[in-house]
């Protein structure tokens, strides 16, 4: 297909300007929404700030009533006198007026408080004693005592202040919340709690007034997500938000303050949720969704509207637009359409009108049209010299080729031969490689060999010098037994001495024992003495007697040690003899080791130098191979690019006859 540039800019123009309208329509929707969220949200802050508002009054109000009927004299009288239903075991109904007295007095007074305030649900007062009185009057359960219930007990946490309760569900099945105070003596003792009990669908009719546009309504929940009041969907008061099963009420219970979007009732819903600062409680102000971008979506249609008018207008402006623009342009194309079909006629030029763009390119078209003229002239003028080479270069080209074919040719021959030359030394520098190998196993050989004899004898130096040492510690051996054979014998000369001195000992207590005995009974003193002197030197011969006996064992052992020494030395020297020649043969050993370890190495060396030589020679002959080889490539590439010469030259002299034909059409 087709496509002109007159439907490419009318395409063009069109498509910018639905996507420039659709794009308003989308940013300005976009932009309404959420205007519109804001506005609610800031309206509805507003809105729900009143109601906590007016709640906070009326609690307020409720609180302060119920702190004036706890000053009230009749509640201060306790005289005992109301009616208990504690002991009852049925359900009773409450007749305070038949019953008199003070409990009449406490009815009638509530009674005329609740004529003037319709929005309290009961007044009550349960005295410390269990007596109750409520107006209005109703059935009592069996057993009710009000001292035992959970409003009696929350005015006692603080008897100075007035209390609320939770939300309960009371004895005739409607839910309640209760504001209670204690009731105190002139001592400050508790005479009872009076409650002031605002049922929950007076709360709800309250606040049923309240609401947002045509859709929107306010709850109210407390602390503990406990709905007080919905006036559009009163079955929900006194159920718990959280674990509703509504994702809408699901999320204000997980929601203290702020908007959010839910979906519940069979419709999507924006939510503004508040928490009042005073009780607890939140309040929602709730609306479709489709409610708050009702406006919007009004004026994007009329915006819609108004882009398809432009819309229109645009593309009839767009369209004559493109016809003036495409007019120029077909004019100079069908000029060079004319030039085209005109045969080569390069004197014709196009007509040049006005000074826009499409005049400018006329003007430059025709001044191609003379560049080109004078290029086919030069080229008319060249075609024939190029003919002309071109047939000397196909001379020149056929006589490389032949010369290409006979370099070729000694060439191959050149290459096969180097080839068998360096398969040659190939064969030779393995076998160099392989006794090189060889020579480097034996010099390893040597090496260890030469190893093995030093350890040798290195070992053998070891045991000559022990047995030195020990021929040495065998001498000194031999001289310290001589010198304990001679402390000995020197021993033996103190223990005769000794010996004699015991002796003498001995002969010196017989006398004076003898002395003793001639005194008589003086002497007995001394006599003792005596005795003890000869018993001491008895003891002193037999030790000395022991002595002798080891002294006399020591030296016997001393001339055998000698005696063993001497042949133990004489051993070592015969070993120290026998270890010296092994260490002289040793020593000649591995002199001559190192003399053949020496020369195997010299000669290893000298194959390697030989085979490193051989690995040059045959690298040098592997280069000069594949340098010939290179020549022979290279002689083959010269001989095909000779072939490609000759061809190119044929080819470029039929370039030339076309070229002469071509240039020959125009008409200059």
């Amino acid at each position: 297909m087709r496509v002109t540039i007159k439907g490419k800019i009318i395409t063009a123009c069109v498509l910018m300007l639905a996507v420039s309208i659709v794009s308003i329509c989308m940013i300005t929707g976009a932009r309404l929404e959420e205007n519109s969220l804001a506005l609610f949200v800031q309206d509805s802050n507003d809105e729900l700030r009143l109601v906590d508002e007016a709640i906070a009054l009326f609690v307020d109000g409720v609180a302060a009533n119920a702190a004036m009927l706890s000053k009230d004299p009749r509640l201060l009288k306790d005289d005992n006198s109301l009616t208990l239903y504690r002991h009852t075991t049925g359900p009773t109904r409450m007749t305070p007026l038949e019953n008199g007295g003070l409990e009449a007095d406490i009815f009638r007074y509530f009674k005329a408080m609740l004529g003037t305030h319709p929005a309290y649900g009961s007044l009550a007062f349960g005295a410390r004693y269990g007596g109750y009185v409520q107006c209005p009057a109703r059935e009592r359960k069996p057993g009710y005592d009000p001292t035992t219930r959970g409003w009696y007990r929350s005015a006692l946490a603080d008897t100075d202040k007035v209390a609320m309760t939770d939300l309960y569900r009371a004895t005739d099945g409607d839910a309640y919340l209760s504001l209670v105070k204690a009731v105190t003596g002139p001592k400050g003792d508790v005479l009872g709690v009076v409650a002031a009990n605002i049922r929950l669908s007076g709360l709800t009719a309250m606040i049923g007034g309240v609401s947002f546009g045509e859709s929107g309504y306010v709850v109210v929940a407390d602390e503990t997500n406990t709905v007080l009041a919905n006036p559009k969907h009163p079955e929900m008061n006194f159920t718990q938000l959280a674990g509703s099963g509504v994702s809408l009420y699901e999320k204000i219970a997980a929601t203290a303050s702020g908007h959010l979007r839910a979906d519940g009732h069979g419709g999507g819903y924006d939510l503004n949720v508040y928490t009042s600062p005073e009780t607890g409680w939140k309040l929602i102000g709730i609306i479709e969704h489709d409610e708050i971008l009702s406006h919007g979506r009004g004026m994007i249609h009329t915006l819609a509207a108004v882009g398809a008018v432009l819309f229109a207008v645009s593309a009839c402006i767009a369209f004559f637009l493109a016809e003036s623009m495409v007019r120029p342009v077909k004019r100079v194309t069908d000029g060079l359409k004319e030039i085209a079909e005109g045969e080569g006629d390069l004197a014709m030029r196009l007509e040049v009108r006005g000074r826009d763009e499409i005049a400018e390119l006329s003007g430059w078209f025709n001044v191609l049209m003379d560049k080109i003229h004078a290029v086919i002239t030069d080229t008319a003028s060249n075609a024939h010299a190029v003919g002309s080479a071109s047939g000397d270069l196909l001379g020149i080209s056929r006589k490389m080729a032949s010369g290409a074919e006979q370099t070729a040719q000694k060439a191959h021959r050149i290459t096969t031969a180097s080839v068998g030359s360096m398969e040659s030394m190939d064969t030779i520098a393995e076998a160099m490689e392989e006794t090189s190998a060889s020579m480097a196993m034996i010099a390893a050989a040597t090496e260890q060999m030469t190893a093995t004899v030093n350890e040798i004898a290195h070992y053998s130096e070891i045991s000559r010098e022990i047995s030195e040492k020990a021929v040495a510690n065998a001498g000194n051996a031999s001289d310290k037994m001589g010198r304990l054979g001679q402390a000995a014998g020197e021993i033996g000369h103190v223990t005769e001495a000794i010996t004699e001195i015991s002796e003498q000992t001995n002969l010196l207590a017989l006398n004076a024992t003898i002395e003793a005995a001639r005194a008589g009974e003086a002497g007995k003193g001394f006599a003792v003495v005596a005795g003890e002197i000869k018993d001491l030197s008895k003891q002193t011969e037999g030790a000395t007697n022991e002595i002798r006996g080891k002294i006399t064992g020591i030296q016997e052992g001393t001339r055998a040690a000698l005696s063993e020494i001497g042949d133990v030395s004489k051993t070592i020297h015969e070993v120290n003899d026998i270890t010296l020649t092994i260490a002289t043969a040793i020593e000649e050993q591995s002199a001559a080791t190192r003399d053949i370890s020496g020369n195997v190495t010299q000669a290893s060396e000298r194959f390697q130098r030989v085979n490193a030589s051989m690995a040059q020679v045959l690298a040098v002959v592997r280069e000069i191979t594949a340098d010939i080889g290179h020549v022979d490539d290279s002689v083959d590439e010269m001989k095909q690019n000779s072939s490609e010469v000759n061809l190119s030259a044929d080819a470029l002299a039929g370039l030339s006859e076309t070229l002469s034909e071509v240039v020959d059409r125009f008409k200059l």
